[in-house]
């Protein structure tokens, strides 16, 4: 599962060097396709867009305080909420609101990386890069939300609640649990990779 997340997720993997690769992809992204949708586009907001996917790589809770990085940046919560909408709309992030929220960002929202090879890329969490890689597989046909009750699970996902961890993650409360290093289901337990099946 780690071999693939890590080194096979896009076609660029064919081509070897691949996290060198990914690297460049996001390079190009941010300093040249980012700026492109907005009519003024200042130094702060790049050195603002680099903390925050720093912050997401390394971070085993994937939110943000809005105020907190606003202040600390010296950028308006407008702007940043625009610079979150722009990279959603260009795929970077992936914003995850809890079930009957529509705006922008909401107190609660999980972000994350829209690739999770970047988190192993850049030596990241481990945790948000397997749930980052749940997100990216289910949002291809399901709507993915937050539980309103973290015991209750990770994730809504068509009505039910999933978990997602390592090998030994046990959440009674949870309907399914996705576990990496798992070879075969075991009870409500299956593997991760199994989710590669429908990506």
């Amino acid at each position: 599962m780690k071999n693939y997340i890590s080194s096979g997720i896009r076609p660029i993997f064919q081509e070897g060097k691949y996290c060198e690769r990914l690297k460049a992809l996001l390079d190009k992204t941010i300093f040249h396709d980012l700026p492109f949708y907005f009519s003024s586009f200042q130094e702060n907001y790049l050195r603002v867009v680099l903390a925050l996917i720093g912050h997401l790589l390394n971070s085993s809770i994937p939110t943000i305080n809005i105020t907190r990085m606003s202040n600390h940046w010296n950028i308006g919560k407008e702007k940043l909420y625009e610079l979150l909408y722009v990279l959603e709309r260009i795929e970077l992030i992936k914003i995850v609101r809890k079930k009957g929220k529509t705006a922008q960002y909401t107190k609660g929202a999980k972000i994350f990386l829209s690739d999770p090879s970047l988190y192993y890329c850049f030596k990241g969490n481990i945790g948000s890069a397997r749930e980052a890689f749940l997100v990216m597989c289910f949002s291809e046909r399901y709507e993915v939300l937050t539980t309103t009750k973290e015991e209750e699970g990770d994730f809504v996902i068509d009505g039910l609640k999933v978990e997602v961890g390592g090998k030994k993650k046990v959440k009674s409360k949870a309907d399914i649990i996705f576990a990496d290093d798992l070879e075969v289901p075991i009870g409500k337990k299956y593997p991760l990779w199994v989710l590669g099946l429908i990506f």
